[in-house]
């Protein structure tokens, strides 16, 4: 897994999430205006690689820092920072690059089935992970924009596909870029369901899909 921290030096008490992940065998690939050399030590010695920019501020070295990050290890699987000022710059980050959304921990509970914030709160107070990650399901997020007319209308896409609908809702607009103005979660134990689905699902009016 390719896991992209814009910022990683901020906040400077975070940085424990950058080692778990590293010891979890996740890649860790640091984008900041920082030098590397006034990171603190465990981030140095836990991001797989750091590249930085002159001004996160400037779109185009951010879009150079992902385009070299994806051409060395392969597909961003996360753009994550921890600093809300960054909400907007990370949507349009994975809009351009295809990746993960905000939704990613609600699709992990659909796809395996039990309640991750209730494993996050018990490794919080007693250390312990119970949940069994079997992921019996295959899950996928759908986004409509609201610009485009699309083949199949809201209620019918409830109603034709409420077997394997499991979650729906207007997306908040920090995240339209995204995400788009709508968004369905879908899971079915069979990937060519899903694909089957959206591909009925995003057809506008008038493409040969529809």
């Amino acid at each position: 897994m390719n896991y992209v921290y814009l910022s990683p030096h901020f906040p400077t008490n975070y940085y424990p999430f950058v080692i778990k992940l590293r010891e979890a065998g996740v890649n860790v690939l640091g984008i900041g205006d920082a030098p590397f050399n006034l990171l603190s030590d465990p981030l140095k010695r836990h991001l797989t690689e750091y590249y930085r920019v002159s001004d996160m501020h400037h779109y185009d070295e951010l879009l150079r820092a992902v385009g070299f990050f994806t051409h060395r290890y392969g597909k961003i699987d996360r753009f994550e920072s921890h600093n809300e000022s960054w909400l907007e710059v990370e949507s349009q980050i994975r809009t351009d690059f295809y990746i993960s959304g905000p939704k990613t921990t609600d699709m992990y509970n659909y796809a395996n089935d039990f309640d991750i914030y209730a494993e996050y709160a018990n490794m919080i107070v007693d250390n312990r992970f119970d949940a069994q990650v079997t992921r019996p399901y295959h899950c996928a997020y759908l986004g409509r924009k609201n610009h485009i007319r699309y083949a199949l209308p809201h209620q019918e896409v409830l109603s034709g596909f409420s077997d394997m609908l499991v979650h729906h809702q207007p997306m908040e607009a920090v995240l339209l870029n995204a995400l788009g103005d709508y968004g369905y979660i879908l899971r079915s134990p069979h990937l060519n369901d899903i694909l089957a689905a959206e591909q009925v699902i995003l057809a506008a009016q008038g493409d040969a899909s529809g």
